[in-house]
């Protein structure tokens, strides 16, 4: 019989007032929701910038008979906030991956540095999905503006199936690495 227990960790008071700063922003309302605060209890995490990010993985893994990465919530709303999400896995105990846009380098490095026992991954475009630049009227133009992994109706590029099939094998091994 194996006996079940629990753990009890407390956040820093940084973390905890860059935390409580994310529940007052107002263009955020579902950043800390339910499913968000599912964290306290997981034993593992990838942080996405957004949640196009997590819908898109979501459904790329579902497509090619995978289980879906552990993720937070619908993303950590935007680049600045994944290291203070890394820092409060961190302090918590949870292993954590973060995954940056391509033309998030300096963001990448900041975390890696901050974070080293944590996979920071950075993709080889500029976002997850094809960003058109707009037209006059504010419609999508033919002309890309971000290149990414998908295109923009959300179907994977065939020259970044294999990249994003190794992406997930990386986390996975990550998390189920030594602690």
């Amino acid at each position: 019989m194996t006996s079940i227990g629990a753990t009890a960790k407390n956040l820093s008071q940084p973390a905890l007032t860059t935390i409580q700063g994310l529940f007052t922003d107002w263009q955020k309302p579902n950043l800390l929701d339910a499913v968000a605060k599912e964290i306290f209890f997981a034993d593992e995490v990838v942080f996405f910038e957004g949640q196009e990010d997590v819908g898109l993985l979501r459904k790329f893994a579902i497509e090619h008979n995978r289980e879906p990465l552990e993720v937070f919530g619908y993303g950590v709303g935007g680049s600045g906030n994944i290291k203070h999400f890394l820092k409060m896995a961190e302090e918590l105990g949870i292993r954590a991956c973060a995954i940056y846009d391509g033309d998030k380098t300096a963001e990448k490095a900041e975390a890696e540095q901050l974070f080293p026992v944590s996979l920071i991954e950075l993709l080889p475009t500029a976002d997850i999905r094809d960003k058109h630049a707009k037209d006059a009227s504010g419609r999508d133009a033919v002309e890309i503006k971000k290149e990414g992994l998908f295109d923009r109706n959300g179907v994977i590029k065939p020259a970044y199936k294999q990249y994003l099939l190794d992406l997930m094998d990386r986390v996975t091994a990550q998390f189920n690495g030594p602690q």
